[in-house]
């Protein structure tokens, strides 16, 4: 048996919670915009295309909707990072995400790299498949932007609705601000009584 390995798994999962409820503490001081009207129909528009539960309502609220371009850039980076995750090609996740979910995980696993961390939590490779899953069919639907802090909404190959956090580099590129992708559909978070 495998003992050390399911902790491992753990690990990560714990790490990626960890890194939603830090980024999350740090996003949810309401949306900033000003109140426009192409602001109000379009988070009208958001409710009403993301029906999710109702504990992740500011997620599909926080800041505002990204320029076309932006999301496309954003896109361009979770992309490869969903696909590389599920094929288990950790040096090019790592690649794509921002520096400070590489640090977190460096510090989890005590300096070692990320490669070598994400690799070490995710074996065996078997048994981590299921959260590893890239259900990104394509570009995603939105990009709820506050400064260098996003979201990534949009709706997976499963039909549910799945959300990520996005970083802005200090370069302007946009990274990926967290390990694993966050199921925010309505069933996600209460399963049952």
């Amino acid at each position: 048996m495998s003992g050390p390995t399911p902790r491992k798994v753990r690990s990560i999962a714990l790490l990626a919670s960890g890194i939603l409820a830090v980024v999350g503490a740090a996003g949810c001081g309401g949306s900033g915009s000003g109140g426009s009207s192409t602001a109000a129909t379009t988070t009208a528009h958001l409710n009403k295309k993301f029906v999710v539960d109702p504990q992740n309502k500011s997620i599909v609220r926080f800041g505002k909707p990204a320029s076309e371009a932006e999301r496309e850039a954003a896109s361009a980076v979770l992309e490869p990072n969903l696909k590389a995750r599920q094929e288990a090609d950790w040096t090019e996740q790592c690649a794509t995400l921002s520096k400070f979910v590489v640090n977190q995980v460096k510090k989890e696993f005590k300096g070692k790299t990320c490669v070598a961390s994400i690799e070490s939590a995710a074996k065996p490779l078997a048994k981590s498949k299921p959260a590893r899953v890239d259900t990104l069919g394509g570009p995603i639907d939105l990009l709820r932007v506050e400064g260098p802090r996003a979201y990534a909404l949009y709706h997976g190959t499963d039909g549910k609705a799945y959300a990520i956090r996005m970083e802005r580099e200090p370069g302007g590129d946009w990274k990926v601000g967290a390990l694993v992708t966050t199921d925010i559909s309505p069933t996600a978070a209460h399963p049952g009584p």
